[in-house]
């Protein structure tokens, strides 16, 4: 007899305590009316220059969220194997897509110097960072390279210069009525 492997069919998402109203919204928008989650990590535990962080978190369970988020590939574990669904990548909407996945692993840095610059840069899989990097050659007509891996199989991708940084800014908030 095989054992059947039991998989839990949650969405947990989890937003740092600023970004709460966000958690709010998404609630009311799916007539969600299940318990909001506090909780603290304890950084300056591990490392005396790093301030605790505090976010809020939903809980939903729910084979339809679960099966639909499968269409993304949003699985359980995909942190090292995520890469955007062929059908996606010419999709009209593909700027809101890297736009939320920019949100969960991207980050906005300035430099203040004589020059000031910024920068943008993503975090993830090799194959889904080339995803994003072709979609900006053929969308924005913008390159770059992405960098080896700074860990266990995480990879960075990044944009600098004040003109690269707005174009791409452009092409992520184009026709956005709500984001982080």
């Amino acid at each position: 007899m095989h054992k059947k492997e039991s998989i839990c069919k949650q969405l947990s998402i989890g937003l740092a305590e600023k970004d709460v109203e966000h958690l709010k919204m998404f609630k009311e928008h799916i007539n969600f009316d299940g318990k909001l989650y506090n909780s603290v990590s304890k950084h300056s535990l591990t490392n005396p220059n790093w301030k605790d962080s505090y976010k809020n978190t939903i809980c939903i369970s729910s084979i339809q969220i679960f099966d639909d988020l499968k269409r993304f590939n949003i699985v359980p574990t995909k942190t090292h194997i995520y890469k955007i669904p062929e059908w996606l990548i010419d999709h009209k909407y593909i700027n809101h897509f890297i736009r939320g996945y920019f949100d969960g692993d991207g980050c906005i840095w300035f430099h203040k110097g004589l020059t000031p610059k910024a920068g943008i840069e993503f975090r993830g899989t090799l194959d889904m960072l080339n995803q994003i990097k072709s979609i900006f050659e053929r969308d924005i007509h913008i390159n770059s390279k992405v960098i080896p891996k700074i860990g266990n199989g995480i990879y960075q991708l990044k944009f600098s210069g004040n003109r690269i940084c707005q174009e791409i800014s452009l092409f992520l908030y184009r026709d956005s009525t709500i984001y982080m």
